[in-house]
């Protein structure tokens, strides 16, 4: 539940009470917990696996694992599972995920109610990278941290290295980028060798859509215009 403040020997304390407990539903640490926009289900995510939750159900220890990725990370050509999202404006049915490859994969829970072997949609962040596809960095810079869909459904928003990218669904590429880290594209081989390139770069967006932050180095903040 919501923290209530209460006021102990004169001190204002903030308490908040456990409602639920889930249980069972992944084998490593949960890294993502999206909420769907009819507040009825929710996803949780890990490295390897995405869980569907019913929050109406009396049974807690029960799940729905509706993608669980291939070859175990660790193995050769494993992508980890880097973030989660319910389509927040409109479809509860609709749910995004992206894996450390640099995917997007657009998922329709209408459609099927697992996706292990293949997504409603896929976008590739490496397909539209400047910097070439044979680069030996090219795996760092378009690994994507996380992406939303934005308010008219057709669009999706991303995080990668050095950028923020708006895509438009219809046509499967992106339409918009705002540079964040372009400055340290020069700097690529000495931020390797600090293992600066695994950094990761989240972002969140404004509850009416029209609005994206996100941070990058020297301690700076973005905000940026969704349209």
């Amino acid at each position: 539940t919501i923290p209530k403040n209460k006021t102990v020997d004169g001190e204002l304390e903030s308490q908040a009470k456990l409602q639920h407990l889930f249980r069972n539903g992944s084998e490593v640490n949960i890294h993502k917990l999206s909420l769907s926009v009819d507040k009825e289900n929710f996803l949780t995510a890990d490295i390897n696996s995405i869980c569907l939750w019913n929050l109406g159900t009396t049974k807690r220890t029960t799940t729905f694992k509706i993608f669980e990725n291939g070859p175990k990370i660790g193995s050769l050509n494993s992508a980890a599972i880097s973030s989660a999202s319910f389509n927040q404006f409109g479809n509860s049915c609709m749910f995004l995920y992206t894996l450390s490859n640099g995917d997007i994969h657009i998922c329709d829970l209408r459609e099927r109610s697992n996706f292990s072997r293949k997504s409603s949609q896929l976008m590739r962040t490496s397909a539209h990278m400047q910097i070439g596809p044979n680069s030996i960095y090219s795996n760092y810079l378009s690994y994507c941290s996380g992406a939303e869909f934005l308010p008219d459904q057709t669009q999706v928003v991303s995080r990668d290295y050095m950028s923020i990218k708006v895509w438009d669904l219809r046509a499967d590429k992106p339409y918009f980028s705002a540079n964040v880290n372009d400055y340290m594209e020069r700097n690529l081989s000495q931020l390797s060798r600090e293992d600066a390139l695994d950094d990761e770069f989240f972002m969140a967006l404004s509850p009416d859509g029209k609005y994206l932050s996100t941070g990058g180095y020297n301690r700076t903040a973005h905000i940026i215009d969704a349209n």
